[in-house]
């Protein structure tokens, strides 16, 4: 039951992030339209402008274009902001950001993203696993997540985001 409060929290704030030349994901983190994802989904080698464009696929395949604010490579995390108005008024869905302070090894958390990019022919898988550590930079998980999620968010079980998906690895 508390899986299932938190997603109705967040479902509709995990979003498809695309640069033009790969697809990832993210998580809208404001009302006004503010989206976390990894700095590699918006930075292909050839790319240099300060002014990067992004386009946001909603959960309900809505597209919106976002423009990058920011790019910090050496910990593969960006901000964009979604230059169009929410269509509603009332603001876009979004998650709240928690504190991996606040998180205990051994917890359970769940992933969600758009592995292989976002598709209208299913929602955001949503991956369950547990907290394996917990660094001064570096949260990991034991959640499966795959190409195409990098950018998607780490939740804490009460919905809070805890992490963006940066490197896939296998443990062994």
């Amino acid at each position: 039951s508390q899986l299932s409060s938190a997603l109705e929290k967040v479902r509709e704030a995990v979003v498809g992030v695309s640069d033009g030349m790969g697809v990832g994901s993210g998580v809208i983190v404001s009302r006004d339209g503010i989206v976390l994802t990894a700095s590699h989904v918006v930075t292909t080698p050839n790319r240099r402008s300060r002014n990067e464009s992004a386009t946001i696929t909603m959960a309900n395949g809505r597209q919106f274009s976002a423009t990058v604010l920011g790019k910090d490579r050496d910990s593969d995390a960006a901000m964009l902001r979604i230059n169009d108005l929410p269509p509603d008024g009332r603001g876009f869905p979004f998650a709240e950001m928690g504190r991996t302070s606040e998180s205990k090894v051994g917890e359970y958390c769940f992933a969600m993203g758009h592995p292989g990019g976002y598709r209208p022919d299913r929602e955001a898988p949503v991956r369950i696993g547990r907290l394996l550590s917990i660094g001064n930079r570096t949260v990991v998980s034991d959640c499966a997540i795959l190409l195409g999620d990098s950018g998607g968010p780490l939740f804490d079980m009460n919905g809070k985001v805890i992490g963006i998906h940066s490197m896939i690895t296998s443990l062994i």
